[in-house]
């Protein structure tokens, strides 16, 4: 039901009074010097005085000239009451009024209330999507009519009953109260609020007229205007398998209802194809396209210059259809089709009736830039240079405008990011070229921002070594822009971070001391963006820190990576690797550590402002240090801020940042954190080792207890915890480093792939922990003969197997008499469970992390 919009807003308007009662089912107008006259006896009875016409509606010529009368009856009289009544008390009346009692004169003034509903919705097509819609208090009028219809044919009233019989114009006016609803809403902010209300309420109605019509009421068959409406409203919706039920409803017009296909039921029927994401429905609607085409030829009526026949804008629904299609030959299939339309035109001569427009150009550049690939994006700029050559040679009249720029450099922007080599340079010719074009006077506009920042992405995702060179100049140049008073171009918290970021991924410490001129030149640019407190503005503010933070790990990585290792960026080495066995092949450098200290310092500063800090920063910054300590030795360090010491504790001052912020609940607890927090102990060589690694263990499991899942210790946990153990030397400590191995391998057995690789070279180290004897060689057979039978002997098991025990005996074991071991050589059944983990592994596709134990 509608709201409660004064009916004398509206009707009133009609009449040129202002008030307007409903009482006793009739409307009566009140001035001070006239007194009370029903409406019914000062208008209606003039305007059937004469033979009421059959349709009320068709006589509003009449009903406008008595009106006028009684305007300027009103006009001579004093000041009158002002009052407003509106439709839901209107409605609320009428339903009070028992069915049965209206008279004739009210029933015609129904109709006149719905007449003027309909035209007064016509007439504010306009009007604020957020007014509600007439339809209902139309289609509940024309109800009460049908009831008061159906009651009179009960009662046996013939005069009656024949001016209540419903007409074709009473189900009319109903359906286009709906379909002025469905077209405005459609077509407006809410685009998907009001159009399948609509289609089901037509529908009723179409429903009820033909069950009418089959009752004996012949007039109500469905006219074409009927139909028309019909098509148009369903067209109108979203709904998935609308378009089904306008073809079908289309392809039974003739056989049906006997009545011819008109121009508008074929727009109707492409406009629904050509919005359906049915595969097929792109071509269905070209074809029913060019049927119409032949049928109804565009054309230009020389009588009111009006274009005729199929209209462009069908043409482009197809057009949007194809690019759209998410088909590959989509793009390919939209140009024939605007081939197709530039051919008719021609052949027609119908003055640009069909003439591909900004529009149509607009949407086939957009189809092959979606496609995101060098040649979908070269085709996409070939239109584009196409269409903007007709503009200059006064072919085209519409300017090609900046979104047909930006199109295409945004396309060539994604494929920079994609590691496309030159796409960037693609992007930052067409910017210049636009600069040009506009200083030159050849175009009416510049680049705007969007332009700006997609020629900026393009270089900063790029793989180009100037990359973020250029990226940072366009950033200064949108600042300057700026500055200069256009705040279109008022950098953003994102597009600074893409150019720190950018800088970030060279790896370089250079490249990070230019990232950090950046971001000292933009740094009170960022207090003016929070001060804003627009949306998501703190969130990139604390992106940029972030940003810094990781670049900084990253080069602190770099300083670390073993010399063949990957260098900057590699993943961690995974246990067992030659590089993880050989830390001593890098020598620090001078101030090797200051790359961690200047992250540890921007973690600080997050935290102090309150920003977003999450766990993988953290993380990154301690698997940082803890590879630096992997390498650093106190005693040739001679510089204190280079030990071990100093190094571990700056990865446990993070640690504590860590926990202070679950505390606080900035950061959820995460397993990673914390098992990259042990192997930091372990390289520390910190005291007591094997029991504080074991306490970090159990807290994390109370943790998890109480409801924090991301804490559960993983087999990463429960390995960094044995590597722990099989580390300590302290005499002192090896017996319950010992008995904490032991315990969480018995621990890890019980759990489902709670043993791997890994956990079995680590339980063969910790026989270390034992006194030569058979205590320990019993250990050692034992480990090795349950991975065995686990299935789980690689290189890594093998290399501590060896380093356990004599030579003369591994060789005899592994049936190795001389040379290396060859794993192939060996029982298959031994690697049966490792081999089936790597087939089964799903591809990696980028972005994923490796782990280290």
């Amino acid at each position: 039901m509608c709201g409660s919009k004064p009916f004398s807003h509206s009707f009133a308007w009609l009449l040129g009074f202002q008030v307007l009662l409903w009482q006793d089912v009739q409307v009566y107008c009140f001035a001070p010097n006239i007194g009370i006259l029903p409406y019914s006896q000062r208008l209606t009875s003039k305007l059937h005085s004469t033979s009421a016409p059959d349709h009320p509606l068709e006589d509003s010529e009449t009903l406008s000239e008595e009106a006028s009368w009684l305007q300027d009856d009103l006009e001579n009289e004093a000041e009158y009451v002002e009052e407003e009544v509106d439709e839901i008390e209107l409605l609320a009346a009428i339903d009070e009024t028992p069915v049965g009692e209206l008279s004739v004169d009210q029933v015609y003034f129904i109709r006149d209330i719905m007449a003027f509903f309909v035209e007064t919705d016509n007439d504010q097509e306009e009007q604020d999507q957020e007014e509600e819609s007439t339809a209902p208090v139309v289609e509940k009028l024309l109800f009460r009519l049908l009831d008061e219809w159906q009651h009179a044919v009960e009662q046996d009233l013939e005069e009656k009953t024949a001016i209540l019989e419903p007409t074709i114009t009473d189900f009319t006016m109903a359906m286009k109260a709906w379909e002025k609803d469905a077209l405005r809403y459609a077509n407006g902010r809410r685009k998907d609020t009001r159009g399948q209300p609509a289609v089901e309420h037509v529908g009723n109605l179409m429903s009820m007229m033909e069950q009418l019509r089959d009752s004996g009421i012949e007039h109500l068959r469905p006219t074409q205007t009927v139909l028309e409406i019909v098509l148009r409203v369903f067209a109108s919706s979203r709904e998935r398998g609308t378009d089904r039920k306008v073809y079908d409803l289309f392809d039974t017009i003739k056989d049906r209802y006997g009545l011819e296909q008109t121009c508008d039921m074929y727009q109707s029927v492409i406009l629904a194809l050509a919005r359906s994401r049915d595969r097929g429905s792109s071509q269905r609607a070209e074809k029913v396209l060019k049927q119409a085409v032949k049928l109804f030829p565009p054309h230009l009526d020389p009588d009111t210059g009006m274009p005729g026949g199929i209209t462009l804008e069908s043409f482009n629904k197809v057009l949007v259809s194809w690019a759209k299609s998410g088909l590959d030959y989509g793009p390919e299939r939209a140009e024939k089709l605007l081939v197709f339309m530039v051919e008719l035109e021609n052949e027609l001569n119908c003055d640009g009736c069909v003439t591909p427009n900004l529009s149509s150009y607009i949407t086939l550049i957009d189809a092959y830039a979606q496609q995101n690939d060098w040649d979908g994006v070269s085709c996409a700029e070939r239109i584009f240079n196409q269409l903007l050559y007709q503009y200059f040679e006064g072919e085209q009249v519409e300017e090609p405008n900046i979104a047909s720029w930006t199109i295409v450099m945004s396309a060539w922007s994604r494929l920079a990011r994609k590691n496309f080599y030159g796409a960037e340079n693609k992007a930052d010719k067409l910017l210049k070229r636009m600069e040009t074009l506009h200083e030159d006077g050849r175009i009416s506009f510049g680049p705007d921002a969007i332009a700006y920042l997609a020629c900026m992405n393009a270089w900063a995702y790029s793989k180009n070594q100037f990359g973020p060179t250029h990226a940072e100049i366009i950033l200064d140049e949108m600042n300057e822009k700026y500055m200069d008073g256009d705040d279109s171009f008022r950098p953003s918290a994102k597009s600074i971070q893409i150019v720190l970021e950018s800088w970030a991924k060279m790896g370089s410490e250079d490249a990070m001391e230019q990232a950090e001129l950046v971001f000292d030149r933009y740094e009170d640019h960022f207090e003016s963006l929070a001060e804003s407190n627009a949306d998501g503005v703190s969130d990139g503010i604390a992106e940029i820190y972030r940003t810094m933070l990781l670049g900084w790990c990253k080069v602190q990585a770099g300083h670390t990576a073993p010399s063949g290792a990957g260098g900057a960026g590699s993943s961690p080495p995974d246990a067992g690797s030659p590089s993880a066995q050989s830390p001593s092949a890098v020598t620090p450098g001078p101030n090797a550590n200051a790359p961690a200290v200047r992250a540890h310092d921007y973690l600080l500063d997050m935290v102090d402002r309150k920003m977003t800090v999450d766990n993988f920063a953290m993380e990154k910054l301690i698997e940082a240090i803890t590879q630096r300590i992997a390498i650093s030795d106190d005693s040739i360090d001679e510089d204190p801020s280079s030990g071990r010491q100093f190094l571990f504790t700056l990865a446990s001052k993070t640690f504590d940042v860590m926990e202070k912020c679950c505390v606080s609940g900035q950061v959820t607890p995460s397993e990673r954190v914390y098992t990259s927090f042990i192997r930091a102990m372990t390289k520390a060589r910190v005291a007591k080792l094997a029991n504080k690694s074991y306490a970090i263990l159990q807290r994390m499991r109370r943790s998890y207890e109480e409801g924090n899942e991301g804490i559960q210790p993983t087999v990463f946990t429960y390995n960094a915890v044995l590597t722990a153990c099989a580390e300590t030397t302290n005499e002192n400590e090896t017996r319950e480093a010992f008995k904490i191995a032991i315990e969480l391998f018995n621990e890890m057995r019980g759990l489902r792939d709670g043993l791997d690789h890994v956990s079995f070279g680590r339980m063969l180290k910790c026989a270390n922990l034992l006194p030569e004897g058979p205590q320990k060689d019993k250990l050692i057979a034992s480990t090795f003969k349950m991975c065995c039978r686990k299935g789980l002997v690689n290189s890594f098991v093998i290399q501590n197997f060896q380093n356990m025990v004599p030579e003369e005996q591994w060789r005899s074991i592994l049936r190795c008499p001389r040379g290396e071991v060859n794993m192939e050589l060996l029982p298959p059944q031994w690697s049966e469970s490792i081999n089936a983990r790597k087939n089964n592994k799903p591809p990696r596709h980028g972005g994923g992390r490796k782990r280290s134990y």
